[in-house]
């Protein structure tokens, strides 16, 4: 192992304890890991890092399933029962401690595609784990770009979904990872799909924080020749 490679451990395990911390105190994270709630305090601060004994130790204790424990604990619903996920978009630890999750899940893409706005946050987060490109696609155009890659997606409403990125953006060598914030209906999704498809790059999966019911997630994998994830599964709204 490489002193980089080393490193890089340490700070996820930096990472996964402050995104916790916020979910527990100190003395149950001792209890949990075996550190003193002294030792825990100082690497949270960033007095200190962790050996990689003990760096691998939190990693493992920091699974998929208590990482979307800490999303569940960030949202909030309205009397009608849609989610807010403000807070959770907010949360720059938490995020960047899903992205190295989700890097290691998905370590072929070359490109990361979104759209914007709120699927910027985790997309971002997600490149700069795999250490390339971050592109979101805009519902019109830039001024002084001189050539796009459209998306006309219908929705089932009839209205017509369009998204646009620079086409130099994306090429048929590409390797991309679509990410997005939540996952409901699988529209906006199979939007940048298509814009993946239409530059001939090749899709590696598609990457949510919270997907409400299955449906869209089915309808999108009927459609795709890739994964399609969640980290947060929640019911749909009756």
């Amino acid at each position: 192992m490489t002193r980089e490679e080393r490193l890089r451990i340490q700070m996820r395990a930096v990472q996964c304890l402050r995104a916790i911390k916020r979910g527990c105190t100190y003395q149950e994270l001792s209890l949990l890991l075996g550190a003193s709630p002294v030792v825990l305090n100082r690497y949270v601060k960033g007095h200190v890092l962790p050996g990689i004994e003990r760096a691998e130790r939190i990693l493992e204790f920091c699974s998929r399933e208590r990482l979307a424990e800490q999303v569940k604990q960030r949202l909030s619903f309205d009397e009608d029962g849609f989610v807010d996920n403000t807070a959770l978009l907010f949360d720059t630890d938490l995020l960047a401690a899903v992205a190295e999750l989700i890097a290691q899940r998905f370590p072929r893409a070359n490109k990361v595609l979104t759209a914007a706005v709120d699927g910027i946050p985790p997309a971002v987060h997600i490149a700069s784990a795999l250490q390339v490109p971050c592109l979101f696609a805009k519902r019109s155009r830039e001024i002084g770009v001189r050539s796009f890659v459209e998306s006309r997606y219908k929705l089932a409403s009839g209205q017509i979904l369009n998204y646009f990125l620079p086409s130099q953006a994306l090429g048929r060598r590409d390797r991309v990872l679509i990410v997005d914030d939540l996952l409901r209906s699988g529209e906006t999704q199979a939007a940048l799909m298509e814009i993946v498809n239409t530059q001939r790059a090749t899709p590696v999966g598609v990457f949510s924080l919270i997907r409400i019911g299955d449906e869209g997630t089915r309808r999108l994998e009927q459609s795709v020749d890739c994964p399609v994830e969640a980290l947060l599964t929640l019911d749909p709204i009756n």
